[in-house]
């Protein structure tokens, strides 16, 4: 994996209309994936999402369910507690995996990355205390596994969490996915030079 701080995108928990354009905007303003999380939704709502973006662009999107669409798509996979094994056989084009201790990353080896949450308190669960912050890590902390810090990050940490040794940053709270569309891309804009 390359040297650059990883910028991924979650996407919030209650879809907008224009869901499929705002993902397009995030993937060509410069982040590195869109993992697309949405509790309760089914593999038809999903399909017709990844239907509407460009097919060049489903390797830059992660699941977080539906491991059968990954497998015709050619998404990437986030294994989490509802996903714990591939399909016999499969490999996804990038397997992350969610994790929540330091234990579960370093034996996350398989994994092309993992996310660590919740690093600090969580901007879209109110209540979600933040269990890491920065408690002296380094890059030395996370056994040489590409760690994506997630809960409560904003750009503004970006700086501070490179030099503690995460490769990267997944965004939910701080994207503003209810934004109107024109505003969104200013704004996603903005992050990604946050980051340059």
């Amino acid at each position: 994996m390359e040297d650059r701080f990883h910028l991924i995108a979650v996407t919030d928990p209650i879809m907008s209309e224009d869901e499929p354009d705002k993902i397009i905007a995030v993937l060509k303003a410069g982040f590195w994936r869109v993992h697309l999380r949405h509790p309760g939704i089914d593999s038809g709502t999903v399909s017709r999402i990844l239907d509407s973006i460009p097919e060049s662009m489903h390797e830059r999107i992660t699941l977080h369910y539906f491991p059968e669409l990954a497998m015709v798509y050619g998404t990437g996979l986030q294994l989490n507690s509802r996903i714990s094994m591939l399909p016999h056989g499969w490999r996804p084009c990038k397997l992350s995996r969610s994790c929540h201790s330091l234990d579960e990353v370093r034996s996350s080896s398989t994994c092309d990355y993992v996310t660590l949450s919740p690093v600090f308190d969580s901007i879209s669960k109110p209540g979600y205390k933040g269990m890491y912050g920065f408690k002296g890590f380094t890059g030395d902390s996370f056994g040489g596994q590409c760690v994506i810090a997630m809960g409560g990050v904003t750009p503004d940490r970006f700086m501070d969490l490179k030099c503690h040794g995460f490769s990267g940053a997944a965004m939910l709270g701080a994207m503003g996915w209810e934004r109107p569309i024109s505003i969104f891309k200013e704004h996603i804009k903005n992050m990604v030079c946050y980051n340059s």
